[in-house]
């Protein structure tokens, strides 16, 4: 993992995104506690609150890669960091008018900038980075942002609670701005791209050689859909997704109806997945280079993830379920940084934007559908009925991960058509 940070480049983009990363938290808890309160503590507003946010990435994720690919990744990061601390700081002036409006305006327009960020952010990695590292390197990433997802909501709710929401948007609008100031200390392929753009002439003629947006977001669909191992991540997103969004939508349920413990307990099991998470993710950066197949690491999360949520299911008392919830928090961060690196040594550079934001923009869908169908089947079925279902599509996944990705007995029949082939041809 020193390796990995040692590396400047890598070690500048590192620190923007930990930092924009802080800011987020800043912000989307002060949103919340905002809304819940000057709407008189409406679930619709509430909603409404994560329609702004999710929406432009349902509506804008597959077209955003486009222009993505396009446009020099660290120009688009650079400008991205900035365009969202204007949409920081003009949160300030909408939260002292009391506009709940205007607030859900500058969120739906920063999560529209995200789309662009987002693929640019993966993209960039591969360009700064030896592909021996590319593992480490997520490990890193995955790290410190699992430390933000466990230090960001105290951090965001004290601030919010003894400063007001006028600081908290102050610091997030800040962190975006150092943000912005720590990409310019990368130095590689991309930032000579900056540097040394050519003329008009050649955009134009790069552009007929594209052959137009359209043409361009097909070649990438067709990459996602035609490439093996791209089609395999995207499968198994999407079905993990599915399961991912009935829990979202359910586990409080569970831990407070089902078992009845008591609302420090639903912290509790957060924080619980939130350390596995992040110990998972500091392990996988210490043996990196010891993994040496990133398609087995994969079915191994997945498996692993089918039964933590199995045993989260069956938990009949606060230590069952503070240990299932470490245990799904270790599956999904090995899972996602192995799908992370597999995805970067796949695609080719000139469509990381493209191919990233279908994989991206495909799960949401799936996890929307999961969290609409999951409030309706609750009225049918058992809560730990419905959460053994979720295990059990995860240890499906698994299985169709080893078919797709040609692992176990799945690989060794691959290899012996592949050598049929050859012998053949």
């Amino acid at each position: 993992m020193w390796t990995a940070i040692s590396n400047r480049s890598f070690r500048a983009l590192w620190l923007s995104q930990l930092m924009s990363k802080g800011g987020d938290q800043l912000r989307s808890w002060s949103i919340v506690y905002w809304i819940f309160t000057t709407s008189g503590q409406s679930p619709w507003m509430q909603a409404m609150l994560l329609l702004a946010d999710f929406g432009p990435a349902a509506l804008l994720g597959p077209f955003a890669g486009v222009f993505v690919d396009r446009w020099s990744h660290l120009r688009v990061m650079r400008y991205a960091h900035l365009i969202r601390a204007v949409f920081s700081f003009a949160l300030i002036p909408a939260f002292a008018s009391g506009s709940i409006g205007w607030v859900l305006l500058c969120v739906t327009l920063s999560s529209v900038v995200a789309q662009f960020f987002e693929p640019a952010s993966n993209a960039l990695v591969p360009a700064l980075i030896e592909k021996d590292q590319l593992m480490a390197a997520n490990s890193v990433t995955r790290a410190s942002n699992t430390l933000w997802l466990l230090l960001g909501p105290v951090l965001a709710t004290t601030l919010y609670h003894t400063y007001g929401p006028t600081t908290t948007f102050a610091l997030d609008g800040i962190s975006f701005v150092l943000a912005f100031g720590a990409l310019l200390f990368i130095k590689g392929p991309q930032a000579k791209q900056v540097q040394e753009e050519g003329s008009r002439d050649q955009e134009v003629e790069a552009k007929r050689e594209r052959g137009g947006f359209w043409k361009e977001l097909g070649d990438g669909l067709r990459f996602s859909f035609s490439n093996g191992t791209v089609r395999a991540i995207l499968l198994l997103l999407v079905m993990l997704s599915f399961g991912i969004g009935v829990i979202n939508l359910l586990g409080l349920f569970l831990v407070k109806q089902v078992l009845g413990l008591p609302d420090l307990y639903v912290a509790w099991a957060s924080t619980s997945q939130g350390v596995g998470m992040l110990l998972t993710a500091t392990l996988l950066g210490l043996i990196s280079k010891r993994i040496r197949s990133h398609r087995t690491m994969t079915v191994v999360s997945v498996v692993i993830l089918g039964i933590g949520v199995v045993l989260f299911a069956c938990s009949q008392n606060e230590f069952q379920l503070i240990c299932s919830r470490f245990l799904i928090g270790g599956g999904v961060t090995a899972m996602n940084v192995a799908i992370t690196t597999l995805f970067m040594r796949e695609v080719p550079e000139h469509l990381m934007g493209r191919v990233g934001s279908v994989v991206e923009t495909a799960p949401t869908y799936a996890m929307l559908l999961s969290m609409l169908l999951g409030s309706t089947l609750a009225a049918w079925f058992s809560i730990r009925g419905l959460f053994m279902g979720v295990g059990g599509l995860f240890l499906l996944t698994a299985l169709v991960a080893m078919r797709e990705l040609g692992v176990g007995l799945f690989g060794k029949r691959r290899k012996q058509e592949e050598g049929k082939k050859n012998l053949a041809s």
